[in-house]
């Protein structure tokens, strides 16, 4: 359904301009910061509940390099090959190696390259790609493929972790990142915090009234 949506959604967003299509190309998809106010490190998929750091952040890191940084992992933890094959469906539905020449999948393929960091743009050609721990390549058992999306040359790829070998835990490249998600931080919305305020105040009244 989600998948219906949003090629809907681009679908009827051809006939007003690429630049509105991709401000709300992948409708489940919204930035959320990390590390500091406006940084806009994590993608938030309202379809989940999952939160994912940029890949940019752990481009360069291996696995170990990675699971040594505590400021990141033990808040994040890796995604599962599941958890990857289903994100990709938002550049490009299906599952293992996908292509595609369709405009609608270069522009979802875009706009999740956006969200979760190029960590390679080179000569018209875009990627977002990462390892996780939790996704062994089916290639190499004592190995871990490489999820990836990219653009280039009118035409779009998404190759989730499976059907993309091989990286060691100590392999490191510099334009391949780690893929991190966790649990979506409650984030009170000012309604609540209004209505939070007002429940004080009245129990301070009350309180003020019994004395």
């Amino acid at each position: 359904m989600r998948a219906l949506i949003t090629r809907l959604a681009i679908i009827a967003g051809l006939f007003i301009g690429a630049t509105s299509v991709y401000a709300s190309v992948i409708t489940d998809f919204s930035t959320r910061d990390w590390g500091v106010s406006g940084d806009g490190s994590i993608t938030f998929d309202n379809s989940t509940g999952l939160e994912w750091l940029d890949l940019t952040i752990t481009a360069g890191n291996s696995i170990r390099d990675t699971e040594a940084d505590t400021n990141i992992f033990g808040t994040f933890r890796w995604a599962s090959a599941a958890e990857i094959d289903n994100i990709l469906d938002a550049a490009i539905l299906g599952s293992g190696a996908r292509t595609s020449t369709a405009s609608a999948d270069i522009l979802t393929s875009n706009a999740f390259i956006d969200f979760f960091g190029a960590t390679s743009d080179v000569s018209g050609t875009r990627i977002s790609q990462g390892v996780s721990r939790g996704s062994p390549s089916l290639a190499s058992g004592s190995n871990y493929g490489r999820g990836f999306v990219q653009t280039n040359s009118g035409r779009a790829y998404a190759y989730d972790p499976l059907s993309n070998c091989c990286a060691t835990e100590a392999w490191k490249a510099a334009s391949v990142g780690s893929w991190l998600v966790r649990d979506a931080q409650q984030v009170p919305e000012p309604a609540s915090i209004v209505l939070l305020g007002l429940g004080l105040a009245g129990l301070g009244f009350a309180r003020r009234q019994k004395k």
